[in-house]
């Protein structure tokens, strides 16, 4: 298992581009967001998580390269 150090700098040398860093600026909340949400109303809660995810998905191909949650999920 890796160290934090590790983690924090590998995500600073696959987040390099404007463009990822914004849509992880707006794609992690609207995950997060999804979870209480989906008590109130499933359907607006499915709609941020899978927008949010997608937003992840195009930073990430902004960047070249794939969401690190694919190679090691902490």
């Amino acid at each position: 298992m890796k160290t934090l150090e590790a983690y924090l700098e590998q995500y600073a040398a696959e987040h390099t581009k404007p463009g990822t860093k914004v849509t992880h600026m707006i794609g992690i909340p609207m995950i997060v967001a999804s979870l209480p949400c989906a008590f109130k109303n499933p359907r607006l809660a499915a709609g941020l998580f899978v927008g949010g995810w997608a937003l992840q998905l195009l930073g990430h191909k902004i960047e070249g390269n794939k969401p690190a949650l694919l190679d090691d999920p902490f």
